[in-house]
């Protein structure tokens, strides 16, 4: 299920950008969405709260991921400039890596502490709060750039 929303959601990113402007939004509202199936899964004990946690995850994530990518190459066309795509893609490459390598030892330490379920939770929290970070912080930076483009 989670690989075919990907495939069915995936090419409807773009239009949603198209539609509403701006690759931040997609970004955000898509890992608010993310933290949604994280909580969902934490609350509910049943088979049913784990497909709608993988739908919603499979959502969220076909939403994210190439905006991710191109709002990346956006936000650094400085760097771009100088030291060329592939180099700031191959960087942008092995952070998400480092960061999934870090993410699971981190959960695997929660997980000792605290459990599955309550892991789960504080993740979905976790990624609730970064996705509103990043929403707030993007709304700045947008009003400040369209302020600074008018003069």
């Amino acid at each position: 299920v989670y690989y075919l929303l990907i495939i069915v959601v995936g090419p409807l990113a773009p239009r949603i950008v198209d539609r509403f402007g701006g690759l931040g939004w997609l970004v955000g509202f898509g890992s608010l969405l993310s933290s949604l199936g994280l909580v969902f899964f934490y609350n509910w004990r049943s088979i049913w709260a784990v497909v709608l946690a993988v739908v919603i995850m499979g959502m969220s994530h076909a939403m994210t991921k190439a905006p991710q990518i191109a709002l990346a190459l956006e936000l650094s066309r400085r760097e771009i400039e100088t030291a060329g795509q592939n180099v700031v893609l191959s960087f942008l490459r092995i952070l998400e890596r480092v960061g999934s390598i870090a993410g699971l030892l981190f959960s695997a330490m929660m997980v000792h502490i605290y459990g599955y379920e309550t892991t789960i939770g504080i993740t979905g929290f976790m990624v609730c709060g970064a996705a509103i970070f990043f929403l707030l912080f993007f709304m700045i930076i947008r009003k400040q750039s369209l302020a600074y483009a008018k003069g």
